[in-house]
């Protein structure tokens, strides 16, 4: 027999012997177990209702809160020890009780647990998990808006970091330019993918700020103008570098060269060709020969000034044959007297 219930008074009790009573008399097979079953009902009938009801003087009240009652056995083979029932039953009958011992024989629950279980009520099983259920989606709801917010935060700055990189990042050197704004393009359609197909979850619960951040990226997408293309030739003036008749390079003339290094520093896929010419002033041969001293001393001062290998450049000297302004006056034969420095790729466009 086993059954258990949760009390507050003597009345309910009674109400749970009687229904425990009719299931022993509809179960005839178990004579002996009835006959200790109707036996045990009738001392709590006997000894525990009448204490509920009325408690002895000076004794504290009795309030039971729970009744458990099952037939476990006895383990290990010993006799039953002598309680309060047995008592009563001895007192009764004359007898003891003596159940049958088992080895299989076991709690309904596992006995470590019987320490641990309640002493008072806390509501009806039905309130209690309501009460369980509520609290779990409460718990799930904040874990959730928790989650959101965090993946929103990591989104705002992530695209801020992006816009911030693209407006720091100078025209030149291009490509790097061009870097950021692909960066921020990838942002604008990952944004345009949420405002099409709706918010994911893990951005949802009404955090998500991207369609603040959408309208700020497609401004600094159009506004973006590329820096015009560095030209492939460079003119530089030859009396600003070198002495009337002379080949060697003037002390300052760091200034007018280091923004032709920039060029050739930025375009290190390509060869350069440094063309050395002058005015009629002078003999031909003699001119050649001065414009050819003249770009080589330009050749030698940039692979000084750069780890660029001397194999990279090509000088020539092309005298008065190549003149760009009439020789008549002095401010043509100053435009033909100059070093030009041009790119050429290593390989020709297909």
């Amino acid at each position: 027999m086993t059954d258990s219930t949760v009390l507050t008074d003597s009345n309910a009790l009674n109400d749970r012997l009687q229904a425990i009573r009719h299931r022993l008399e509809q179960c005839p097979t178990a004579t002996k177990r009835n006959a200790l079953g109707q036996a045990l009902l009738d001392w709590l009938n006997e000894t525990i209702l009448p204490t509920l009801d009325a408690p002895a003087p000076g004794a504290p009240p009795l309030a039971l809160q729970g009744l458990l009652i099952a037939d476990i056995g006895t383990p290990d083979h010993r006799p039953p020890a002598i309680g309060a029932w047995p008592h009563w039953l001895n007192e009764k009958s004359g007898l003891l009780p003596t159940l049958a011992a088992s080895a299989s024989c076991s709690l309904p629950i596992p006995s470590f647990l019987i320490p641990l279980l309640p002493t008072r009520t806390g509501g009806l099983p039905l309130w209690r998990g309501a009460c369980h259920a509520v609290c779990l989606a409460m718990i799930a709801l904040c874990t959730a808006f928790a989650a959101s917010a965090w993946s929103n935060q990591r989104l705002v700055e992530r695209v801020t970091s992006d816009l911030a990189t693209y407006r720091q990042t100078p025209n030149d050197p291009i490509h790097t330019k061009r870097a950021a704004l692909h960066t921020l393009e990838q942002d604008r359609t990952e944004l345009r993918h949420y405002l099409q197909l709706g918010t994911p979850f893990h951005l949802g619960w009404g955090l998500y700020r991207g369609v603040i951040l959408l309208p700020v990226i497609d401004q600094a997408i159009t506004s973006y103008r590329p820096s015009a293309p560095l030209p492939t030739t460079v003119t530089l003036d030859s009396l600003s570098l070198f002495d009337s008749g002379k080949t060697t390079l003037k002390p300052d003339v760091e200034r007018e060269l280091v923004k032709a290094l920039f060029l050739i520093q930025s375009n290190r896929n390509k060869r350069v060709l440094i063309a050395g010419h002058t005015d009629r002033s002078g003999t031909a041969s003699a001119n050649l020969k001065l414009s050819d001293a003249r770009a080589r001393a330009v050749r030698d001062w940039f692979v000084a000034m750069s780890d660029l290998p001397e194999t990279q450049f090509v000088i020539q000297g092309y005298g008065d044959s190549r003149p760009i302004a009439s020789n008549a006056d002095a401010a043509g034969r100053a435009r033909n007297r100059r070093v030009e420095i041009t790119l050429v790729p290593d390989t020709p466009a297909r």
